[in-house]
Parts: structure tokens; sequence; C-alpha cells
């Protein structure tokens, strides 16, 4: 009995002090404000583009295969998350033009398109609850979460470039969508490193958002702040990507709209290594189980134990 009570009384210690393996993780909130390397231009959004007294740009790292040090890795990181940012510098006979892959952060205010701003304005005109927030620019961009944490959710809106080519087209209207069935979508993609430190695609960590559709004799568009729930995706999705389809009548395999959205709020949470928690599944068996330490079991043992299931969830057990 005096066994029994010992081990009961070490399990619940146990069980309350492990906020990072079961209830109560820890949430964290990127909300794109107060970056300390974000440097916000005279429109009000940051490409990853600084330029110094003489005119010379002097944020970010210039890739090493680039001489003429025309692209720059400007990835900014707001814990626990480093969004990727590249911003090229080209120079042509026929001129500088400058574009920019990746995540961008504005806090345009403007819900119109217009130009230099429209790139990075949105369809709501702000923030989700704050100034500022992230413009995804590029397919298969998006950003990197460090180890001990995953992805729980984000807010994401349209971004005013894709709003006008979906209402109005581009290049003598092409991409507007003005036929039933037409539509424009992102794709959220989970992914992890694969040995090359190249994005592998996840199987299932995928959600799919409606950014616009021409359904029933009109156009219906994404005009509001809406939460994605990523929660299934599991630990291992340390990248999160973003893929665009739709409006490919034109180009083929190409979308004819700009690959834009618009996100804010990205909210991870602490999770213990090797240990998952996700959403239940009544069907789901047992294939793993720890102690409190993380460490693998091959058997139950007394205290408290882990159990991870077939579907990623997770449960404790009290064995006494």
């Amino acid at each position: 009995l005096m066994k029994k009570i010992f081990y009961s009384i070490i399990a619940t210690a146990a069980f309350v002090a492990m906020p990072a393996m079961a209830q109560d993780a820890q949430e964290t909130v990127s909300d794109f404000e107060n970056i300390p390397t974000v440097k916000f231009n005279s429109d009000g959004f940051y490409r990853g583009d600084s330029l110094d007294v003489n005119g010379n740009k002097v944020e970010g790292t210039p890739m090493p295969w680039d001489p003429k040090s025309l692209y720059w890795v400007c990835d900014y990181e707001q814990a626990p998350i480093t969004y990727d940012l590249i911003f090229d510098h080209s120079v042509t006979k026929y001129g500088t033009f400058d574009s920019t892959t990746g995540v961008g952060v504005s806090k345009v205010s403007d819900n119109t398109y217009k130009y230099k701003t429209g790139d990075y304005a949105n369809i709501v005109g702000g923030g989700y609850k704050s100034e500022t927030f992230g413009v995804v620019m590029g397919k298969k961009v998006g950003f990197t979460i460090a180890k001990g944490s995953r992805i729980k959710g984000l807010y994401l809106t349209n971004n005013m470039r894709v709003v006008d080519i979906m209402k109005k087209g581009k290049y003598g209207g092409k991409g507007k969508l003005s036929k039933e069935g037409a539509f424009f979508k992102v794709i959220i993609q989970g992914a992890k490193f694969d040995k090359k430190g190249n994005d592998e695609e996840i199987d299932g960590a995928t959600v799919e958002v409606m950014l616009g559709e021409f359904k029933n004799g009109a156009i219906q568009l994404l005009d509001t702040w809406k939460y994605i729930d990523l929660s299934s995706f599991p630990a291992e999705a340390q990248r999160i990507i973003f893929k665009f389809d739709g409006a490919k009548e034109s180009y083929g395999d190409y979308t004819v709209i700009d690959e834009k959205c618009c996100i804010d709020n990205v909210t991870t949470v602490a999770v213990a290594a090797g240990i998952e928690n996700v959403a239940n599944n009544a069907n789901a068996v047992e294939v793993a189980r720890y102690n409190v330490n993380g460490a693998r079991l091959n058997t139950p043992q007394r205290g408290v134990n882990i159990v991870k299931m077939s579907d990623g969830t997770t449960r404790k057990e009290i064995i006494k």
C-alpha cells in the first residue's frame, strides 16, 4: 500500500510539472510588431531593402554565388519563428529592378490597390488587432519553426494586388475571375528538412484556403482575417510553406494571379522533444511510450507514462 501511495504522489507531481508535454502548453504569438531588424520605408512596408546614407544596400547577407551582390538574404526572426525573405536588386541595361520573395512586413492601412503600396496592403486594411502584418510573396516560401515548438495556427486574408487581379485581371484581363468555377486559393503546406536542407513536404499536412472564386454568377472574396487551424500538423513540420493554385487558363501550370496573401498572429506552442499532442482519433492504437523525461519505454513502467498514439495524439497513464 505504501508503495502504491508513493508512486501515486510522484505521478501527480510529475503531471503538474509537465506544461511542455501536456496540458497548458505555452503559446507564442508572432504578430510582426517591434522586430528590431525590420525597418519600414516611407511607404510603410519592409521587403528587405534598407539603404545607408550613401544609398548602398546594407541589410541582409549577399548570396555566396552572387559576385555582384544582387541577391540579399534578409531572413528575420520573431522567436521561435524565422521568416524567409530574399531581396533581389537587379541591374540590367534597361534599369534597376527590385523585387522580394518571402514574407515581407507591412503597416499599410489602405485597403485599396495603389501603385507601390498595393502589393503590401490587404483587403481588411491593417493587421489582426495590431498595426502590422506579414505579406507572403512567391511560391513555396514561408517560415521555419525552431525545435521545441510547433505550429498551432495563424490568421490569413487577401492581398490587395491579388484582389485587384481577381476583379479586373491583368495583361488584357487575364486572371480575372469571371467564369463559373474560376478560383484562386492558397495551400498551406507542412514540411521538414531533408538531408540536403531542402523542404520535404509532409503527406497530409495540408490546409487549403479559398481566396476568391466565381460562384453563382458573382465573385466571392475572402475579405476578413480568417483563423486557420494548423494544429493537426505533426511536430516534425518545422517548415510552413505557402503554395497557390487557380487562374491557370492562360499560362498552363503557372497562375496568372500574383502569388501573394497576408498573414498575422502566427501562433506556436511549446512541445517536449519526441512527444506530440494533436486531435484525438477513436481508432488510434499505441505506437510508443515514454517516461516523464522523454525516454522511450519498451513496456509500461510505474509512475507517469506518456503514450503516443498512431494518430499523433498523446495521453498519460499512471501505473501503480
